[in-house]
């Protein structure tokens, strides 16, 4: 059990829970351990090892050390889940694999 020192926390998800304790957002294990400081405008839970992070106006991919797996390039990004992620890429609705490549979209 974790004490309640947080001001905000989402669940659990791949191990990790994001979490907020004043301005400071971070992931934390399940011993409440801080594993990643979230330093993006924005970021989804993990999903298959990834997190949706939002770098200025585009969104990309990190893993649970906060390296850019998959580099910012989309207009919005959900997380990762069964391998798959949904995107969008300017009017494109997209789903990509965990390297970045399309798999399925819309037509045009």
């Amino acid at each position: 059990m974790i004490t309640a020192r947080f001001d905000s926390a989402e669940d659990f998800s791949d191990g990790l829970a994001l979490v907020r304790e004043g301005e400071k957002r971070k992931f934390i294990d399940k011993t409440g351990k801080t594993v990643l400081e979230a330093s993006w405008e924005r970021v989804s839970a993990f999903g298959d090892g990834l997190a949706a992070a939002k770098d200025g106006k585009l969104w990309g991919y990190v893993d649970k050390s906060g390296k850019w797996l998959i580099a910012p390039r989309y207009s919005y990004a959900r997380p990762f889940w069964n391998g798959l992620a949904a995107v969008t890429d300017g009017g494109r609705s997209l789903w990509i694999d965990r390297r970045g490549t399309i798999v399925w979209q819309t037509q045009p």
